[in-house]
């Protein structure tokens, strides 16, 4: 099941309390994520993701590869797709002005909270 969350500039993602995503800049069809994650966590996506916004041509189909050490900007355009540990998957659903919609699949047992929310949790515990 996809749960879809809407993002704006400098909000972000927790997944699993290790990995973190944080939309950085938008820009037209373009978002790009700051990111953290812990060197034992395979990323998967296409080659043209880790680096700057327009390096393969629109539609291109470009197979998935594994990415080692995690890269520090992670752009995604609509329809593009990042996985890690083919336990959870991130793939921008919409991107509209100065905001993107993140549709999120994880399997049972994966948390995936706003980073908002978990800065709240993580202050109460």
């Amino acid at each position: 099941m996809m749960i879809v969350l809407p993002r704006k500039q400098g909000q972000g993602i927790v997944i699993d309390d290790r990995i973190f995503m944080t939309v950085s800049d938008i820009r037209k069809c373009d978002v790009c994520f700051e990111m953290s994650v812990p060197i034992d966590v395979l990323i998967q996506g296409s080659p043209r993701m880790f680096g700057h916004p327009g390096r393969a041509e629109s539609g291109e189909q470009l197979a998935f590869v594994e990415i080692a050490p995690c890269p520090q900007c992670l752009w995604l355009r609509v329809d593009d797709e990042v996985s890690f540990h083919d336990r959870v998957s991130v793939r921008v659903v919409e991107c509209k002005n100065d905001h993107v919609r993140l549709g999120l699949e994880a399997v049972e047992g994966v948390s995936v909270q706003r980073k908002e929310v978990w800065d709240v949790v993580r202050r109460d515990r």
